[in-house]
């Protein structure tokens, strides 16, 4: 029997029951987020795991996922939680909150993940691809992430207090009066994609440095530094975004269907978009409550989410395969040659042909040198 009130005292009860269940084809990895500690040995907690004191991991390798954990206390509100993985089973990650402490972390998430997609009608045909995401949620906001089999890559959360953030980030004064209002507003989480260009190299620094056998002085100050800079880039360029204003309040059961809406979205991109009314339906959520609720965590109505989406995923799939544009074409569900390629250098501000040939271009510079 479950516990009435979920604590990190009777974790291991609700793990015994809820662990890597299965719920709509995903394996369930819960996690709790009240605090860098709480959150660091509710993972710990996880069985089958090892847990290395000295070197600040905890790691598992068995059915449903091989993964190596990092975590750091940064500095006094500020932590850090690295993860590398490689999805063997669909798993879906749960953040959720021991009732009986505070909860006082907000979470600045980067992931950055390869996967392999079919670009062929009959799916034999895959290119190895990669989908990157920004996600910033406020204390006990209960947020589920979907993670595909197949998929590897790396996942990071930034965790730090209100009174971290307002005490060391190098932000204008407009900015810091954007981000407290945006700190105490209504809305818990919000989703970007690529809000923040240079993802990938803070995660391959981070990474870095976390896997790195400085000496510890050097290293906490390295990290600090970096995050820091990181969290400011993040506020000064988010806190423009228009949804920062909003207040909408939605409920963890609509977390869940968002992100199963979501999960419908970008496993249909290369077939017409199935309408919201199809997406309402599947998730049990009326069309306009999806709509306005999906738009104010997403950025995108749907619609122009799984355009987005699309554009982003033939970019990568001119980059790196030698796949013939008409057949991208017909894959991402356009009629025409000259409609997809207008749409693309109406995104990108390139064709795909240019874009090909600078690719191969580069390509050959690099062999040469």
């Amino acid at each position: 029997m479950l516990p009435e009130k979920l604590s990190l005292n009777n974790w291991t009860q609700y793990l015994d029951e809820w662990l890597f269940d299965q719920s709509d084809g995903f394996a369930n990895l819960p996690y709790l987020s009240n605090s860098g500690k709480i959150m660091r040995d509710s993972i710990v907690a996880l069985n089958p795991s090892e847990h290395n004191i000295a070197a600040k991991t905890v790691s598992c390798n068995n059915d449903i996922l091989a993964a190596t954990l990092y975590y750091e206390q940064v500095m006094d509100g500020l932590w850090l939680f690295a993860t590398e993985v490689d999805v063997k089973q669909h798993i879906l990650c749960r953040t959720l909150y021991d009732e009986t402490q505070k909860s006082e972390l907000y979470f600045l998430s980067f992931a950055i993940f390869n996967y392999y997609y079919p670009i062929d009608v009959l799916g034999e045909v895959f290119v190895k691809l990669n989908s990157m995401t920004n996600t910033f949620y406020k204390p006990n906001t209960k947020v589920i992430n979907y993670f595909y089999q197949g998929s590897n890559g790396k996942f990071f959360n930034i965790g730090f207090t209100k009174s971290w953030a307002q005490k060391h980030l190098n932000i204008s004064a407009d900015v810091a009066v954007k981000m407290n209002r945006f700190l105490d507003n209504k809305s818990g989480l919000v989703n970007w994609v690529e809000i923040m260009p240079n993802s990938e190299v803070l995660i391959n620094n981070l990474w870095t440095l976390l896997t790195s056998n400085e000496v510890m002085e050097s290293k906490g100050e390295k990290l600090a530094d970096d995050i820091t800079k990181a969290i400011s880039h993040f506020f000064t360029t988010a806190m423009y975004d228009h949804r920062i204003d909003q207040k909408v309040s939605l409920r963890e059961e609509d977390f869940h269907k968002l992100a199963k809406a979501e999960q419908m979205i970008l496993i249909g991109l290369n077939k017409p978009f199935v309408g919201v009314s199809h997406i309402a339906y599947s998730v049990n959520m009326s069309a306009t409550k999806l709509k306005a609720s999906f738009k104010s965590i997403y950025g995108f109505s749907m619609l122009q989410y799984h355009k987005e989406r699309n554009m982003l995923l033939t970019f990568q799939i001119l980059q790196h395969s030698d796949t013939q544009v008409k057949y991208i074409t017909e894959l991402v569900g356009f009629t025409s040659v000259s409609k997809f390629s207008a749409a693309f250098k109406k995104r990108f501000g390139i064709s795909p042909s240019v874009l090909r040939k600078k690719d191969v271009a580069s390509a050959s510079e690099k062999v040469v040198t």
